[in-house]
């Protein structure tokens, strides 16, 4: 028996689809494309063939597309960003809700008052940012509370 794929298959719609994650409200277009050397089971982002095709060649991969307003539907050229990777993709999210939050790009929110101050004025352990009196006031209750035991 014959496999139809592409325009053969009984339920052919142009060869566009919607994709959508698992716990995940964003939604992206793909697009049949059977030749495309990243493809996965032969469909690839939309986004990825616009911007490929602006710049004239694959992306390598690895990088990332962004939409700047958050709508994964919307493939317009000036809603698109490449980023080199995912942490710089990450580092993009960031900065648009601390600037969202608080009106300044750079500043972080504390991981345990969860207030947005400026990195200078907080300090690092484990990969997150603390004010110090915060941090200083969750081990003291944290000692208390494992002193009772």
């Amino acid at each position: 028996m014959e496999k139809r794929l592409g325009e053969k298959a009984t339920n052919w719609k142009g060869g566009i689809t919607i994709h959508s994650y698992k716990n995940h409200d964003k939604k992206y277009f793909k697009e049949y494309n059977p030749h495309h050397p990243n493809n996965n089971f032969t469909y690839v982002f939309s986004h990825v063939l616009i911007v490929e095709s602006v710049l004239n060649k694959y992306l390598p991969k690895g990088v990332v597309i962004h939409h700047i307003n958050g709508d994964g539907l919307d493939n317009r050229n000036e809603n698109l960003v490449v980023c080199e990777n995912g942490s710089y993709h990450n580092l993009l999210h960031q900065r648009m809700i601390a600037i969202e939050n608080c009106g300044h790009v750079t500043w972080r929110k504390c991981g345990i008052c969860k207030e947005y101050d400026s990195p200078e004025n907080m300090f690092k352990k484990k990969a997150h940012l603390y004010h110090r009196d915060c941090w200083n006031r969750y081990e003291r209750e944290r000692y208390h509370r494992n002193g009772d035991k």
